[in-house]
């Protein structure tokens, strides 16, 4: 397979994730206007995604100094800031009196001390790109870990309520497209940094337990559910056999009186 034809496809799959990520976003943002609640959702999470694009799109201030192309990936990413900057006032102001502040406790300042200590390890750019090449390296540490205090918290309270299968479905498809462009781009033998794969396969894998605990969380409330179920028609036709066979006793009773 040529070149041409696997960049296709890279960037295929490149811009499929990042229509299913802003899909997902969109998905829990209505989720959240619509039932007003914030329950079972992470302020922390939130906020560390909020670092995490506001270090990484340092660049988004040279708006319109590039092509038209440029220009729609800065929309994208004003889309991913502004999706974050939302979320974070509501669950920290709007619906406040809904977000379980005592179950989101996971140490987020251990979060950023790691992220800042890797990524001055890790950045080795010129005096006048290092700035920026710091916070790129910082962000994907962060963006890495960010779900973090999300699954702990989830496996916590086991609240589950905030988040539909759409969501956590199109999260997944995320992933695996972004995984796929990558393999594509080693297929290249293009230079990725080992370190972005690092991050990438770290974030990738919370994810996976993340996906766990939510349809471990799902099954075994249906299961739950259909066996409450069960026990309410069980108690019902015995409460109607009891009914009826007092009826047949008191039948009975009257007879023998007469």
């Amino acid at each position: 397979m040529n070149n041409t034809v696997l960049n296709i496809i890279s960037s295929i799959f490149c811009n499929a994730a990042e229509y299913l990520l802003i899909a997902a976003r969109v998905i829990m943002l209505r989720k959240v206007i619509k039932t007003r609640s914030v329950s079972g959702l992470s302020l922390k999470t939130n906020l560390l995604y909020l670092i995490t694009y506001c270090l990484r799109y340092l660049h988004l201030r040279h708006w319109f100094r590039y092509s038209w192309r440029i220009i729609y990936a800065n929309i994208i990413k004003s889309i991913f800031i502004g999706y974050q900057t939302v979320m974070v006032f509501f669950i920290f102001y709007k619906y406040n009196k809904t977000y379980n502040k005592r179950y989101d406790n996971f140490p987020i300042t251990v979060l950023l001390a790691v992220g800042g200590i890797v990524g001055l390890l890790v950045t080795r750019a010129s005096f006048w790109s290092y700035y920026e090449e710091l916070c790129y390296n910082i962000s994907l540490v962060l963006e890495s870990v960010a779900i973090l205090p999300q699954l702990v918290m989830t496996q916590e309270t086991e609240d589950c309520e905030s988040m539909t299968g759409h969501y956590i479905i199109t999260l997944g498809l995320y992933r695996a497209c972004y995984l796929i462009h990558f393999v594509i781009l080693r297929m290249q033998r293009r230079g990725i940094d080992m370190f972005m794969i690092i991050t990438a396969l770290v974030q990738t894998g919370l994810y996976i337990d993340f996906f766990y605990v939510y349809y471990s969380y799902v099954f075994t409330n249906k299961e739950s559910g259909i066996n409450i179920e069960r026990k309410v028609k069980e108690e019902k036709n015995k409460n109607e056999f009891g009914f009826g066979e007092m009826q047949g006793l008191n039948s009975m009773n009257y007879t023998k009186r007469v």
